[in-house]
């Protein structure tokens, strides 16, 4: 496991967090073990927490961990509990192409309160993939749920205080102005952002409408071919030149395309609207 603590004299006063690689996609274990490893050096270099990530935490998961555990408060808070953890990184990792995309939702386990972060997108290149991870991981956090280093309270002899760091990231206070108005700051700068699922749904549905509509005016024209041969008293003229066959093939097709495009249009308007939703949570 690798169990990245803050300096030795603060690490009682520091909140857990546990890098969870779940569920796996298409990413095999050994580098989504690694990608997450990358990540949490970068956030413990980053804040004042004790990050966990690994084989070791892929080993205390249970075998019947549902892949919407993310989606469920009691699962994330047993969860948290079997790993000792008081905030929770869900990384789900896709491989696209040549790429890795890392989608990511963080959890704090004692308030059941969740974020969707920003996807990361890693190239092949491996020092590539670790000038991103440097860039972009300690976003995979949201504002204020985390004390970042710098940012640590210290003595007026220079040395931390241990009473005012444990009350700077205690767990249980909800109420702390600091925590409160990050996340409504954090809220601010997503407002208004689509994700990556509404642009795909919405980039297929205009794909399969344009398509569609085209191959209509297609059959259109073998539709007014067929009229003019009177084809629907002898069909053996509209058979010779094809047109009888094109027509039904790119009428069944075109019609498979729209029906496709309002699917897809209604997934894109359903994502947009829950994206919308979670935006505004409080």
């Amino acid at each position: 496991m690798l169990a990245l603590a803050a300096f030795a004299g603060s690490a009682s006063a520091e909140p857990t967090l546990a890098l969870v690689t779940h569920p796996v996609v298409n990413v095999p274990e050994e580098e989504s073990n690694r990608l997450a490893s990358d990540i949490a050096q970068v956030l413990a270099k980053r804040y004042s927490a004790r990050v966990l990530a690994g084989a070791d935490v892929n080993a205390k998961l249970p075998r019947d961990l549902p892949d919407d555990c993310v989606a469920q408060s009691s699962c994330t808070r047993d969860l948290g509990k079997k790993l000792g953890a008081d905030q929770l990184l869900f990384l789900v990792m896709v491989r696209v192409g040549n790429k890795v995309q890392i989608d990511s939702t963080w959890v704090d386990v004692g308030v059941d309160r969740s974020s969707t972060r920003d996807p990361i997108s890693l190239e092949p290149d491996p020092t590539r993939r670790q000038e991103v991870l440097r860039e972009t991981a300690p976003s995979l956090i949201p504002r204020g749920a985390l004390v970042a280093r710098w940012d640590r309270p210290e003595a007026p002899g220079g040395n931390l205080d241990q009473t005012e760091m444990s009350q700077r990231v205690d767990r249980t206070g909800r109420d702390r102005g600091d925590v409160v108005d990050a996340w409504a700051v954090d809220r601010a700068t997503k407002k208004g952002h689509i994700s990556a699922g509404v642009w795909v749904a919405g980039g297929l549905s205009a794909a399969a409408l344009v398509t569609g509509v085209a191959m209509i005016i297609g059959a259109r024209t073998d539709y007014n071919n067929m009229i003019e041969l009177n084809c629907a008293t002898n069909s053996r003229p509209c058979e010779l030149d094809g047109s009888l066959g094109r027509y039904g093939t790119m009428s069944a097709v075109s019609s498979f395309l729209l029906t496709g495009a309002a699917l897809a249009a209604a997934t894109a308007l359903g994502l947009y609207a829950s994206d919308a939703a979670e935006e505004g949570a409080p």
